[in-house]
């Protein structure tokens, strides 16, 4: 797989890949079905190919962490913390979910696979029937989610992951934690607005000012979680919840930028 250094980038190429894997499992669990059996979902391929995507993440998440620092003149080796972004991704392949990405992707699929099928066998209905109700698990819709929301928690975890891999090098806590930061117009949901920086008044995003925006993004050390601070209306639901990094919910496209000391 050729290295991609772009986000969006990243999310088309997660996207199309999904929905390969997808397409190709949904044929064979029609397949299976005909000759009156329950496919096992291929989760090697799957993890493959999530390792891959993942991995991409990583490298540009610490790309991006390391923008800023080096126009401050901080000398690193960035090949260390290109391995310390690559040491995230396995970890965190295996780690996510508590169960794992690929297990956690592959096991909402078994359910749908085992819930379907035999129902499917037990009606006698038309392949396409079977198909049609396991669209909505092999389809776009889903790929996209998971792509979306993946993307956003690889790249976080590349910055986080250089920025302890700089202070390490350096000797310092000289980045001393992380900032949330999201986009600033009122497409902004209740509650990434809040940790970001913005309002949510009167059932929407009040953008404001860029600065003011900086000034009042939620922060956390390196490690630590956000803590939601609540809000107006829809956004006083999430006072108090406490997330590690983006995203804070599926499809979610916050990022992070660095807190440096002074």
């Amino acid at each position: 797989m050729k290295i991609i250094r772009n986000r969006r980038q990243l999310e088309r190429l997660f996207i199309y890949a999904l929905e390969d894997y997808f397409e190709d499992e949904l044929r064979a669990t029609a397949r299976a079905a005909r000759k009156g059996t329950i496919y096992t979902p291929d989760k090697k391929a799957l993890d493959r190919m999530l390792t891959q995507l993942i991995t991409q993440g990583a490298y540009i998440g610490a790309e991006e962490g390391l923008g800023p620092l080096i126009s401050m003149g901080l000398g690193f080796d960035a090949a260390l913390v290109n391995e310390a972004a690559v040491s995230f991704a396995q970890e965190y392949i295996y780690t996510a979910y508590d169960v794992g990405l690929t297990n956690a992707i592959d096991a909402h699929t078994r359910e749908i696979i085992h819930r379907e099928v035999p129902k499917w066998l037990s009606e006698g209905d038309q392949i396409s029937e079977l198909t049609e109700a396991l669209r909505e698990t092999f389809g776009k819709k889903r790929a996209q989610t998971i792509a979306t929301t993946e993307v956003t928690n690889a790249i976080a975890g590349g910055n986080i992951a250089s920025w302890r891999e700089v202070n390490r090098q350096l000797g310092t806590n000289i980045i001393s934690g992380s900032q949330w930061t999201t986009a600033n117009d009122e497409n902004v949901c209740p509650v990434c607005a809040p940790l970001g920086g913005l309002v949510f008044a009167d059932g929407e995003t009040q953008p404001g000012s860029i600065d003011t925006q900086q000034a009042r993004g939620i922060t956390a050390g390196l490690g630590d979680v956000f803590v939601h601070p609540g809000g107006s209306g829809a956004a006083d639901n999430f006072k108090g919840k406490e997330y590690y990094r983006p995203p804070a919910h599926p499809r979610c496209r916050c990022t992070l930028a660095p807190v440096v000391q002074q």
